[in-house]
């Protein structure tokens, strides 16, 4: 039996929908199981830009370790933030953090280790991997890892960068603990620790503009100041007018104790700076021949971080490793310390003196209703700067931490299992056994029907010889006669 091939392409074509469904069965059937196995992992690419990584040490100079990113208290905010009823040490376990190191540092590494040599390198990129139970969502693991890694970078730069910052202080005139003089006080150290850290941002970054607000910290130290240049100075000089107080006893008692407290650390302080002026000038004694940046002529390097020689110190004068810096950075906070308890002795003394004299014939009722509408005005003013400002200083961070740790790639949730693969084998699978099935059927159908035919013409042609044997014979007329026996005796 020979089969063209053009009769293997009519089988093909007449079971083209039957090679069709097959084939779909059997991608499906194969979608099915890829799914039943499937897992997926998420991963990220991070890069720490600051330069101290490259030595082992974070920015503040305490040792780095990336391992951080997988610390229960991060997981658990992550948890908190996404509101994921997860175990912390499921989460963790499935967290894994591998370095990326160049070729040439790995040839580099290489070639010491042949010679004998160690060579130590602090990779500053690495990928984050998260891998979760099978058949967990895909965006359940993105938004994983996506919060985990920014409430790290927020860690990081909260931890180890110097952020900007804001301390809120808002005390309430119906706070027994604190009279009218007390609370202007407080109001007014907050609103000038918040214009302190207002004006060391703007010198960083004068042209950071919060999106947010609208902002620069500038533009909020004017504000700020509105408060302290104006506001301020009328409550304190309506209260000082009227000696406005809950109770002027007390008031006296706590500004005494306050006035004294200053003045002693005052003094302290003062007795800190003195003896740290001291060790600097021995210092510079035992230094004196030394090539250092104080005598140029003989330091080639100019370096003026030189340690303390020690030898010529008197006894008692010991300090731990440090350096003339490190000693003069010492004596002027110090220095500043001692003259900010002194200003605060004399601002005490000054209440003290003001409520310790007779009072004068103003009007008080009137007085202590305008003090009590305007720290109640410069309460709810500054709630609302200090809003501005946290936000500002928020949005700040965020463009902070871009600069220290950056997402070399997003996160990308990748298949474990290949559903291509299995799809391209099913495909081959239902292709192929279909049409061997349709060829198969088909052929086995001609080889059946060539027989059938075979038998018939075989049926047929014995019929035909039986009905020439049973049927009389013509004699020919050209054939010689045969006599019959005996004959010739007739």
């Amino acid at each position: 039996m020979i089969v063209s091939m053009k009769e293997i392409f009519h089988y093909i074509f007449k079971w083209k929908f039957f090679i069709l469904f097959s084939i779909i069965g059997c991608v499906l059937l194969s979608y099915l199981y890829v799914q039943q196995k499937q897992s997926y992992s998420a991963n990220i690419i991070i890069q720490f830009e600051d330069a101290s990584i490259s030595e082992g040490l974070n920015p503040d100079g305490s040792t780095f370790d990336i391992n951080e990113i997988t610390s229960p208290t991060l997981i658990l905010q992550t948890l908190e933030d996404l509101s994921l009823n997860e175990s912390v040490d499921k989460i963790r376990s499935s967290l894994a953090i591998k370095s990326i190191t160049p070729n040439y540092i790995e040839e580099l590494q290489a070639a010491k280790t042949k010679d004998g040599e160690e060579y130590t390198y602090y990779p500053n990129q690495f990928i984050i991997t998260y891998n979760d139970r099978r058949g967990a969502p895909q965006g359940e693991l993105y938004d994983i890892l996506d919060a985990l890694i920014n409430n790290y970078i927020l860690y990081y730069n909260k931890t180890y960068i110097n952020q900007a910052y804001i301390t809120e202080n808002n005390y309430s005139i119906e706070n027994e603990n604190y009279d009218y003089i007390e609370i202007a006080d407080l109001l007014d150290n907050n609103i000038h620790d918040v214009m302190n850290n207002l004006n060391r941002l703007s010198d960083n970054s004068q042209n950071y503009r919060s999106p947010s607000t609208g902002y620069n910290f500038s533009d909020l130290h004017k504000k700020y100041n509105e408060l302290a240049t104006f506001d301020m100075p009328l409550i304190y000089s309506e209260i000082y007018e009227g000696q406005i107080t809950k109770n002027r006893e007390v008031l006296l008692k706590k500004y005494q104790h306050n006035k004294n407290n200053y003045t002693m650390q005052s003094n302290t302080n003062a007795t800190q700076a003195e003896s740290t002026l001291q060790v600097i000038q021995k210092f510079a004694d035992a230094n004196r021949d030394l090539p250092n940046a104080y005598n140029q002529a003989d330091d080639s390097r100019n370096d003026d971080d030189l340690p303390v020689s020690k030898d010529q110190l008197e006894y008692g004068d010991t300090i731990n490793d440090t350096t003339y810096d490190d000693l003069m950075d010492t004596y002027v906070e110090y220095a500043i310390g001692a003259s900010n308890n002194k200003i605060d002795a004399a601002h005490c003394e000054e209440v003290i003196r003001i409520f310790s004299a007779e009072p004068s014939g103003v009007d008080t009722g009137k007085l202590l209703k305008s003090v009590t509408e305007r720290i109640a005005y410069v309460q709810n003013k500054l709630q609302e700067l200090n809003e501005i400002a946290d936000k500002t200083m928020s949005d700040y961070n965020t463009y902070l931490a871009s600069r220290h740790v950056t997402q070399l790639t997003g996160v990308q949730v990748v298949a474990n299992v290949g559903f291509l693969l299995y799809a391209v084998l099913s495909f081959m699978l239902g292709l192929g056994g279909s049409t061997v099935f349709a060829l198969s059927y088909e052929i086995f159908r001609k080889l059946r029907r060539e027989e059938q035919e075979k038998a018939l013409r075989a049926a047929e042609s014995g019929e035909e010889a039986s009905l020439a044997e049973t049927e009389p014979q013509e004699p020919d007329p050209a054939a010689p006669a045969i006599p019959l026996e005996g004959a010739e005796d007739r």
